[in-house]
């Protein structure tokens, strides 16, 4: 029989205009919105990227009907982070403040290094371009994420790897 280390993702190899970065981001926002306390993390070849990566979730994001977003933050301009938590607003004296359920979980595009997401744990992971990297090795930095898809011997999360398919040898595609 099969030892007990389990998988935590997969990588997709494809071409150009596949769909890779919208089924990599489509998939995190829907594991992140069905758990409470979720992180996905996002990274790509350059922290700029990264960054485009959110930019196009939330612009897709604020489209969707009310019945697929969850309670957020209400900031209207988002560069790094969309958290599902509650709204902040200003209490009155005397007032008694209720909380609402809300999922805790969040949406964070970490830069490329290869240890942004170390000591972290993350129930989804989407890594893209992972075979042209800049800032960072590919080899390294999936040294470093694999641990934070399991709880000791638990898998609590899922890496999701895609790049082009196209010159590999630098960055550590290889």
């Amino acid at each position: 029989g099969r030892g007990h280390e389990e998988h935590t993702g997969l990588a997709y190899l494809g071409t150009r205009r596949s769909g890779k970065s919208i089924l990599g981001l489509g998939h995190g926002y829907f594991d992140t919105t069905e758990k409470y306390n979720a992180l996905f993390g996002i990274q790509s070849k350059t922290d700029g990227d990264s960054k485009s990566l959110l930019g196009k979730l939330v612009s897709s994001w604020q489209r969707l009907p009310s019945f697929l977003k969850p309670i957020d933050t209400g900031y209207t301009t988002v560069s790094r982070e969309l958290m599902f938590s509650e709204p902040q607003r200003k209490s009155t004296k005397g007032e008694k403040r209720e909380y609402k359920e809300v999922l805790n979980s969040r949406i964070y595009a970490f830069p490329s290094t290869e240890a942004a997401m170390d000591g972290l744990r993350t129930t989804f992971q989407f890594q893209d371009e992972f075979g042209k990297r800049q800032d960072s090795d590919s080899y390294k930095t999936q040294q470093i994420t694999k641990i934070c898809c399991v709880v000791g011997r638990k898998k609590v999360g899922f890496a999701f790897w895609a790049t082009t398919v196209e010159e590999m040898e630098k960055g550590g595609g290889e």
